[in-house]
């Protein structure tokens, strides 16, 4: 059977993010050339008639779908799933309306909110124009609107908030060309993200994951940032340890991050496979930071661990993304 993998087109520099899709394509087609499938890899770029014509001449049965940005661009991922909805070509993954709504972060806040799900306080720069924000006097994190990957973030982005105008300097300070940013109450306490899977009897929830901040110093800053993720030599990658053994005492937390963790797939119609990241403050109230539609399954992402650790190997994970997805 004739599959492709749509993949990242990677510019003359690519950043590590955007490498890391490389990667995640080499291992996803070794997987699905072992399942017996004859593949071809087509980078999705601005030049759609490209890519286009690329998939009409393959002819696949259905499309692994890795495409995570269009140049650079996380904003415009969905349209690849737009465009292979127009050719009526089967995919992998989320579709198109999903990954549109979870890919703005205010959009998903807002949905989030709608639907009685807790997700911290935010405030974009227009709203900001109000008498008062609901983030003044409160520690807060600039983030940027699209972009993934801990893009842009980093220990500055987190600060005291004292007033209004304090708050529109700083996403200001931020803003760079037409790119947009946000400003996002900081809860304090622990970071988790919990990984699901579609299955033919239903969504999965896999164990879920903390991130833990080994041998922090007490006065730095505990969050994922940019360095944390890609930068291998750094004190964060080398400190920021995922784990899924926990105490006794966290056996409700857990339960209630599995469930929030399957309202919001139910609520943003997601399928395939996603994560969802949160932060649970001192009380052990949990809030919903952001939704990852088709998450990275390169061997070393965090949705791969998850699986590892419910006893589902690589192989087996795609074949259940290719099955799910073909079975439609």
């Amino acid at each position: 059977m004739k599959t492709a993998i749509l993949n990242n087109y990677l510019g003359h520099s690519p950043s590590q993010d955007e490498l890391d899709n490389l990667d995640e394509t080499k291992a996803v087609e070794a997987a699905l050339k072992e399942l017996k499938f004859d593949v071809q890899i087509v980078p999705f770029s601005f030049d759609l008639r490209k890519t286009i014509s690329a998939l009409k001449r393959i002819n696949p049965a259905f499309i692994f779908n890795l495409v995570e940005s269009i140049e650079g661009h996380d904003s415009l991922a969905h349209f690849a799933p737009a465009i292979l909805d127009s050719l009526g070509i089967p995919y992998t993954g989320c579709s198109t309306g999903a990954m549109y709504a979870s890919a703005n972060k205010v959009t998903t806040k807002n949905l989030l909110q709608t639907n009685g799900i807790s997700t911290p306080k935010w405030a974009t720069l227009d709203e900001l124009t109000a008498k008062r924000s609901p983030l003044e006097r409160k520690r807060i994190i600039i983030k940027h609107l699209w972009e993934h990957a801990s893009e842009d973030i980093d220990d500055s982005s987190v600060f005291y908030a004292g007033d209004k105008k304090m708050l529109r300097e700083a996403i200001l300070k931020r803003k760079k060309n037409l790119e947009s940013y946000f400003a996002e109450e900081f809860i304090e306490g622990r970071e988790f993200n919990v990984s699901l899977l579609e299955e033919k009897s239903g969504v999965r929830v896999l164990s879920p994951a903390e991130m833990t901040f080994v041998d922090y110093p007490k006065d730095k800053l505990r969050i994922v940032n940019y360095r944390a993720k890609w930068e291998e030599e750094s004190f964060e990658y080398k400190h920021t340890v995922r784990t899924f053994d926990f105490e006794g005492k966290d056996r409700q937390l857990l339960s209630s991050l599995r469930a929030i963790s399957k309202k919001v797939w139910n609520v943003f119609n997601l399928n395939g496979y996603a994560r969802v990241d949160f932060r649970v403050d001192e009380k052990g109230n949990p809030y919903v930071l952001e939704i990852n539609t088709n998450p990275c399954i390169s061997p070393d992402s965090g949705f791969v661990a998850a699986c590892i650790r419910d006893k589902i190997k690589y192989k087996e994970i795609i074949s259940r993304i290719v099955e799910n997805t073909c079975g439609k």
